[in-house]
């Protein structure tokens, strides 16, 4: 049954319908901040991630700007008690919904994929190539060595050309040659694989990209039911003035 069209019931809930379209500018400005860290995060670190990440970021900066327009149609809709203009903004709420629980479930399917490309790539990196300009950097941030750990070298071209040797950047301390004979000193060395680093790194930002996605999408949710609500007045109001 649609609330009294001007009754308190029907105020607090327009009201409280601004509130809603409020907190969508709130979540469309959100989503751009997000995709954006997303895409910043993730391209430094897709020559072993892939780009899978770093396309769906983009994806969410596009949505994050329709979510602050269609904000704006609910706005004005809302404003003029437009019944037709809230179903419209409705039907764009509902594709939206849709669309982020799209992209969080294939964030989630996508992890063992992004798992899975971090651990080969890094692994031909260190076994195809003499320099690891990448790797380097690579270790440096997540205070890593090599794929699996230090040892993991031993077999690789750079660990043929530096016997008992590991890259100065997977030393605690860096100094210059201060890997050379690692074993005689490991204390001084990382210890944990870059793999198993990154793929926390990466699951992580998964995991979190995903929750505020599914979370935006219920306080959307729930917009959407207030705006039916809403509009069913509206309608119910004028289809008794006819």
């Amino acid at each position: 049954m649609a609330l009294q069209h001007g009754g308190a019931a029907y105020s607090c809930l327009v009201r409280l319908l601004y509130v809603f379209h409020i907190l969508f500018f709130i979540i469309g400005l959100a989503l751009i901040i997000l995709g954006s860290v997303v895409h910043a995060v993730y391209s430094k670190r897709s020559s072993f991630t892939g780009d899978s990440l770093t396309s769906a970021a983009i994806f969410i900066i596009i949505v994050g700007l329709v979510i602050f327009v269609i904000a704006l149609l609910g706005c004005i809709a809302t404003r003029k008690e437009s019944a037709r203009g809230l179903f419209i903004y409705m039907v764009i709420l509902i594709i939206i919904i849709t669309i982020e629980i799209a992209v969080a479930i294939a964030g989630y399917a996508m992890r063992d994929q992004i798992t899975n490309k971090i651990q080969e790539t890094i692994a031909k990196d260190m076994k195809e190539n003499s320099t690891h300009e990448a790797l380097d950097d690579l270790q440096k941030t997540f205070k890593c060595c090599g794929s699996e750990g230090p040892d993991s070298w031993n077999n690789t071209i750079w660990g043929g050309q530096h016997k008992n040797s590991v890259p100065d950047s997977c030393c605690k301390e860096f100094s210059t040659g201060c890997g050379a004979n690692y074993t005689t000193h490991r204390s001084t060395i990382y210890d944990s694989g870059c793999v198993t680093a990154l793929k926390s790194w990466a699951l992580h930002y998964v995991w979190a990209f995903g929750g505020a996605i599914i979370a935006f999408a219920v306080i959307e949710l729930l917009g959407l039911m207030l705006s039916y609500c809403v509009a069913k007045s509206i309608r119910a109001q004028y289809t008794q003035t006819a």
